[in-house]
């Protein structure tokens, strides 16, 4: 472009469409439209959830240097970072000497909490299927949704496979598909639950 050259109009080109997609980040985005003009949307948004934290996510030397990390897509790499943070933690030992030991483990990230980092639906099921597939991550429970509209979360693990990664050793790991609990399933529940209850009540009843 010259200097007697016009910039052209926002909404053209590639330009103007990633403008019109990040204006319309709280038409997309419902989690961060909370009507609250902020610095850091995204820090008022997850405040207003109750999932706000303020531990420091540590990456190790090891995982920034290794390869799978490096290869890692940007969404799956903050899907990472959170998992990260969201880490207890307990020292061990004292002061100077003190060993910090992290839980990695039983670590729930919803697609809702995604959202309010601005991630859709699709992408962040996409970055914990790249996660799990180079050695970052494993499904302890995989969750669902029932026809009702409940929820039932994942809950993740963080582990060390990504060290193998793109080795001969290196066994990559699987993301097990969404369950969807149909209303037949849940209606199959209820009538198992009622026939329990009608076995338990005649037994009790034999015994007076």
């Amino acid at each position: 472009m010259t200097r007697n050259q016009t910039p052209p109009p926002v909404g053209s080109g590639l330009r103007g469409k990633a403008i019109e997609r990040a204006l319309n980040t709280e038409k997309i985005m419902p989690c961060l439209n909370l009507g609250v003009k902020s610095t850091s949307p995204i820090k008022e948004s997850l405040q207003a959830h109750g999932w706000a934290i303020k531990n420091t996510a540590v990456l190790s030397p090891e995982m920034i240097y290794s390869r799978a990390f490096n290869t890692l897509s940007p969404t799956a790499l903050r899907v990472l970072i959170r998992l990260l943070q969201k880490r207890h933690w307990e020292k061990t030992g004292k002061r100077r000497k003190a060993d910090i030991k992290y839980t990695n483990n039983g670590l729930i990230f919803t697609y809702a909490e995604a959202a309010c980092f601005g991630i859709p639906h699709a992408s962040f099921n996409r970055a914990i299927k790249e996660l799990v597939a180079k050695g970052f991550l494993v499904i302890e429970h995989q969750g669902g949704s029932f026809s009702q509209g409940n929820k039932d979360p994942s809950i993740y693990g963080l582990v060390g496979d990504f060290k193998h990664y793109g080795t001969d050793n290196y066994k990559p790991r699987e993301k097990p598909p969404l369950i969807r609990y149909s209303r037949g399933f849940t209606e199959f529940n209820e009538k198992r639950k009622t026939n329990l209850s009608h076995s338990r009540m005649t037994v009790d009843n034999s015994q007076l």
